[in-house]
């Protein structure tokens, strides 16, 4: 197969008629150049330029290569240089994914405050609890909680996550403190149950209770409801940590007992392997970094 390059500069030497000014166009040496021409038309087996002391002249082949070719190089220039454009100024397109509950309290007050600096970017965000497929949904950004299940994929981590036990001063003051996970039985829990209605966490609650039998009064597939629900007095919740800082500053929320994890989940920035990340790509995930410093607690 011909090397695309050579019929590029094959077609600038044709239209500028001069090695020396195809030469300036590329930035390159007017012997590469020359060079270039020599290996095309050795590939082709044909003379395509009759070249003099003072000017180059093409022939009958070499016009034809040119007729033929010219309006499609022009067309690919155009669209490298699009490109090129697009990537200079900052534009185009980042899609992002993320599960539902981080996507909505974590990642869109960020692509609020990153457009606000870069509004030609447009981004699209899938906030789904299923797993996606990065390459297969052309995903430029994934933020994931745990460990990558796919060694090819590259990622950069933004810190780590606990689930922890919040209630509201009412409700402690209402039913009391647990001193145990054992206790807990006796209290009104809130927690986590998946689209395909699994309780998420309980067998943690299981294990930190020594086998005890706990049952939740109040079921969603929403972190967001269980802060809403835990705010209003509902219950416990379990909750992972970075939700409800805001909650534990105001002293809305309590935190009770320790961790119901053994041991903290990573926070990824997961991206599809590549050495040519774009340019609006690695600035979202630099802004990221440094707005979400104080978010998440990195060892």
């Amino acid at each position: 197969m011909i090397d695309l390059n050579l019929i590029r500069i094959f077609c600038k030497v044709s239209e500028l008629g001069s090695f020396t000014q195809a030469a300036r166009y590329f930035k390159a040496p007017k012997s590469r150049i020359s060079r270039a021409i020599t290996s095309l038309e050795d590939e082709l087996g044909v003379q395509l330029l009759l070249r003099t002391t003072r000017q180059i002249q093409l022939t009958k082949a070499g016009e034809a290569l040119f007729e033929k070719t010219k309006v499609l190089i022009f067309q690919l220039q155009s669209e490298l240089d699009d490109i090129q454009s697009e990537e200079d100024n900052m534009s185009g397109v980042i899609r992002i994914t993320a599960a539902e509950d981080f996507g909505h309290n974590i990642v869109a007050p960020l692509i609020l405050k990153f457009n606000e600096l870069y509004p030609n970017i447009i981004f699209e965000c899938l906030f789904t609890n299923r797993f996606v497929d990065l390459v297969a949904d052309k995903i430029d950004v994934a933020f994931r909680i745990g460990q990558a299940s796919d060694s090819s994929y590259k990622q950069k981590r933004l810190g780590q996550v606990s689930l922890v036990l919040m209630a509201s001063p009412n409700y402690l003051k209402t039913y009391g403190r647990p001193k145990s996970f054992h206790e807990l039985k006796d209290h009104r829990l809130i927690t986590f149950k998946n689209e395909q209605g699994v309780d998420v966490f309980a067998d943690m609650m299981e294990s930190k209770a020594k086998g005890s039998a706990l049952t939740a009064s109040l079921y969603t597939n929403s972190f967001l409801q269980i802060l809403s629900y835990t705010k209003s007095d509902m219950g416990i919740g379990i909750l992972p940590d970075f939700f409800c800082i805001k909650e534990r500053i105001n002293k809305e929320l309590e935190q009770v007992l320790t961790p119901i994890d053994k041991t903290p989940s990573p926070i990824n920035l997961v991206f599809p392997p590549s050495k040519n990340l774009p340019k609006r790509v690695r600035e979202f995930m630099d802004f990221v970094f440094e707005n979400t410093r104080n978010s998440f607690c990195v060892k």
